[in-house]
């Protein structure tokens, strides 16, 4: 048998040593998301520095439902002195859309800095057990947030206010534009009692054309119109929101 000669099988060695190793994406755990490094303002309500053409992709999931089913795009068409206009659409999983979803869409209030609800909701901040809170979103991971993770007392029926309470949760986000809710569960505080609700992205920008067009059905309900204002009015419900008016 012929042998190779021991000079020259180190050189084979030293050769598939200065080649780099193909690894796969599945064989090493990947970097994970870092929170923006970006200073956080001083006030609270996240929704107090909206900007008009702001959106935000967001998904719910049922409380029976593994995998959320249900999507949505949030979207600031308008600001005035004291109120912003939220729209919020309903689309699919890659973010097309369809109808308004009146019941989440409509003026909120947001001449307070702070998060509050109004006396008369028998809701509350338990401020005693709020805690600030990296949250990372994606499945992979791809985000990361810094959050103020709150926790809300509400009548577990609106119609007793004095009977049974439940808590409820949100995890308020200044690196998340609109509401600037990273996370919320139940969806709703009412007797709907809906799943949860997450952020997906939120890179996408409307045009100031694009939003004035959309909000021309709102302005008959602009809560700060003058007098001469017109427009198509297509009030929402209202939402169980300390920044709605």
């Amino acid at each position: 048998m012929r042998r190779v000669p021991l000079a020259l099988c180190l050189s084979f060695a030293a050769l598939a040593a200065a080649v780099p190793v193909l690894v796969r994406a599945g064989d090493a755990p990947a970097e994970p998301p870092k929170p923006p490094t970006t200073p956080l303002p001083k006030f609270q309500n996240p929704l107090f520095d909206a900007e008009v053409g702001e959106t935000c992709f967001f998904s719910v999931r049922m409380p029976d439902e593994k995998e959320p089913n249900r999507y949505y795009e949030e979207r600031v068409l308008a600001r005035r002195a004291k109120h912003v206009l939220v729209e919020v659409v309903v689309a699919n999983a890659q973010g097309k859309l369809f109808s308004v979803d009146g019941a989440q869409s409509g003026w909120r209030a947001v001449s307070d800095e702070d998060l509050s609800f109004p006396a008369d909701s028998h809701m509350q901040f338990l401020k005693d057990k709020e805690k600030e809170e990296v949250l990372v979103l994606g499945d992979p991971p791809s985000k990361a947030v810094r959050t103020v993770h709150r926790f809300i007392q509400y009548p577990d029926d609106p119609s007793k206010p004095d009977g049974a309470t439940k808590i409820g949760e949100i995890w308020y986000s200044h690196d998340v534009p609109v509401t600037g809710w990273a996370k919320r569960t139940p969806t709703m505080f009412n007797p709907r009692k809906e799943g949860e609700r997450v952020s997906i992205s939120w890179s996408k920008r409307l045009t100031p054309e694009e939003c004035a067009k959309l909000a021309a059905k709102w302005a008959s309900s602009d809560p700060e119109k003058k007098p001469d204002d017109a427009g198509m009015e297509e009030p929402g419900m209202g939402m169980d929101d300390p920044s709605m008016g």
